[in-house]
């Protein structure tokens, strides 16, 4: 016979185990800024510090998630310091549909550190830049 003793305590080692297991995050996902749309498609990109802290890494993707995949997008994102363009720069080429590979750019910190970018699509383009600082982290 099992005493209410033993059950409470069987009770107890369960609920903590639960716990403890509901404690355990999940691997985060990357939040990725959406800088652009174009023809279906989005270029988006996030940050993460560098070891040191001294800088960003900023990765960037193209996702081309258009129902009519016959079309491609690419996209072109470039480090830029002041205003002037680094040797910091990533090129997608072609989507046709899914997702491209990440690339990565590195950046400095602070607000003279901007990201130029582009997308387009055989029928249409344009661009901007947005500061480092303003991406999602990943």
């Amino acid at each position: 016979m099992t005493s209410s003793r033993s059950l409470a305590r069987a009770a107890a080692v369960t609920a903590l185990a639960l716990g403890v297991g509901g404690l355990t995050a999940a691997p985060a996902q990357a939040a990725w800024s959406s800088l652009a749309t174009n023809e279906g498609g989005r270029l988006q990109a996030c940050k993460v510090a560098t070891a040191d802290g001294a800088a960003w890494r900023v990765k960037a993707r193209v996702r081309n998630v258009d129902d009519d995949r016959s079309d491609w997008v690419k996209a072109r994102v470039v480090v830029t310091r002041n205003g002037t363009a680094t040797d910091q720069a990533w090129s997608s080429g072609r989507v046709f549909g899914g997702e491209s590979a990440a690339g990565t750019v590195r950046s400095g910190r602070g607000s003279a550190w901007t990201l130029a970018f582009s997308l387009s699509s055989p029928q249409s383009g344009g661009g901007g830049q947005v500061p480092v600082g303003a991406l999602a982290g990943c």
